[in-house]
């Protein structure tokens, strides 16, 4: 037992004897090392006296590089090196675990990011920015940022003007690509790769696969991918989908990548206000898809888009007066319901809820893209079926040609219009004007029309001709509920009109 002890305290002084060595390695040592983020102090970490108030450069812990760093103390110079280091990769967190390969329908709808949770790093937090690119693209990402890397560590800095000019010339990153060769539209495994690279060229990476089996096939919800229809979608997915929503424009990233865009090959973000997905469908063989792709750029309202397609496309017959006629509401009951499954290019997509509250219609152009008009006047894209916050979306076709006749007939009909009748007439009164002398002698011309549809009744009056179509118009999205009462008037009187 005593023979044990004594090894042990042998041990135990050699041990102490060590560390005291290395202790007093470091005090002499000339090299230091600081980890990204962590604070600075040059009178701790370098033993420098508090008299001492002047370095040739001031350490940054924001900025990777070797420091050489110079001072005068008690009449001698002295000099040592600090190299700050970021040692830890960023992390990337998804809902559904890289090992297993999850399921989707062909011909579904498919959120590329849908299966990204979190992305960041322990000092400079979240990542948020994230960038669906092409292989070639990916690759070349990579490639530069193993270079970026290996320059940095080489980075010197003997004054603070060589930090400056460092942080002035440096290619900024902290951000995300991701890039697959998924086609919703083929059977098969396809593989997703995620790229992140924080602000000093760590990188962190992740694939998982993603099988696209035969379209109404039964998918167990355990099995079903996220960012597919009726599956949840991660915390980050859901953030990149509706920054963009909120904001009405894609983000910049701060990198060689370019703008972020959430879409994906196959499926994007909010409908009105997200980037295009990657390869967009610019030709189909449906005449009213093609039409559709036709308004790309133009500001039309989501209603307007759709009726001019139908109109162009020859399903509507003549009008063109009428556009504003049909509500987002009346789509539906213009046409007739498909099966998500067999929608076709060419078919009217309706949400009852298209993200803002509001209902939302679309074009459907095939592969989980479809061509959709802005809402507060933004300009018609070619983006994802998918709306994050919306409803699921309905599929509708027009299978025969309508003229207006039969679609004002249909509408009053219509369990979205209360019973009743639409009626408007139009009264031209002449009143003499005084001349000086107590006769005629010419007169203004007043004209007044009265509308009635449903329990709504409006006097109206002007000093021009009343535009009949442009009020009832503003009648209809009042009685579907697309526009409050105060808001039809005021569109009325904007008109010109007097409301009675």
């Amino acid at each position: 037992m005593k023979k044990k002890l004594l090894i042990f305290g042998v041990i135990a002084s050699i041990a102490a004897l060590a560390v005291i060595v290395a202790i007093e390695n470091d005090k002499k040592a000339n090299t230091y090392r600081l980890e990204y983020g962590s604070e600075y102090d040059p009178y701790k970490l370098l033993g420098v006296s508090k008299d001492v108030e002047t370095f040739s450069v001031d350490v940054n812990p924001s900025v990777m590089g070797t420091y050489v760093v110079e001072w005068e103390e008690k009449g001698e110079k002295e000099s040592k090196e600090v190299i700050v280091e970021d040692t830890k990769e960023p992390k990337i967190e998804l809902i559904q675990d890289a090992s297993s390969t999850k399921k989707i329908s062909a011909n579904g709808g498919f959120l590329l990011v849908g299966n990204l949770n979190k992305i960041y790093d322990e000092v400079d937090g979240d990542m948020k920015k994230v960038e669906v690119v092409d292989k070639e693209t990916f690759d070349s990402i990579s490639s530069d940022v193993e270079s970026f890397y290996d320059k940095t560590k080489k980075n010197t800095f003997k004054s603070n003007e060589d930090v400056e000019a460092y942080k002035t010339d440096r290619v900024e990153f902290g951000y995300s690509v991701i890039y697959s060769d998924l086609d919703t539209t083929k059977e098969g495994v396809y593989t997703v790769n995620v790229l992140t690279i924080d602000k000093n060229y760590n990188t962190a990476s992740v694939e998982y696969k993603i099988e696209v089996v035969a379209e109404g096939t039964k998918i167990a919800k355990e099995d079903l991918a996220a960012g597919a229809e009726d599956s949840e979608i991660g915390e980050l997915a859901y953030h990149l989908a509706n920054e963009q929503t909120d904001n009405g424009e894609s983000n910049e990233s701060e990198g060689t990548a370019g703008t972020t865009d959430t879409s994906g090959a196959s499926e994007g973000t909010s409908s009105q206000n997200s980037t295009a997905p990657v390869t967009p469908i610019t030709s189909t063989n449906n005449a009213v898809a093609n039409a559709a792709l036709g308004r790309v750029g133009q500001s039309l309202a989501c209603d307007q888009l759709v009726t001019y397609a139908l109109m162009d496309a020859g399903m509507i017959a003549g009008g063109e007066q009428w556009i504003n006629y049909i509500g987002v509401y009346y789509f539906p009951e213009l046409s007739t319901a498909v099966s998500a499954s067999s929608a076709q290019a060419g078919d009217i997509i309706y949400y009852d809820n298209g993200g803002t509250g509001s209902a939302h219609v679309a074009i459907y152009l095939g592969n989980g893209q479809a061509v959709h008009g802005g809402y507060l006047g933004l300009n018609v894209e070619v983006q994802s079926v998918n709306i994050p916050g919306a409803s699921a979306p309905r599929y509708y076709r027009f299978t025969s040609v309508m003229s207006w006749d039969q679609i004002f007939a249909a509408l009053m009909d219509s369990p979205n219009v209360e019973s009743g009748t639409v009626s408007g007439s139009t009264t031209t009164t002449t009143t003499p004007s005084d001349n000086g002398n107590g006769g005629g002698g010419g007169g203004t011309t007043t004209y007044t029309s009265t509308i009635t549809v449903d329990n709504v009744t409006l006097n109206l009056e002007s000093s021009t001709p009343i535009d009949t179509d442009a009020v009832m118009n503003y009648v209809m999205k009042y009685v579907s509920g697309e526009i409050t009462y105060d808001q039809m008037i005021a569109n009325i009187k904007a008109l010109g009109y007097q409301v009675k």
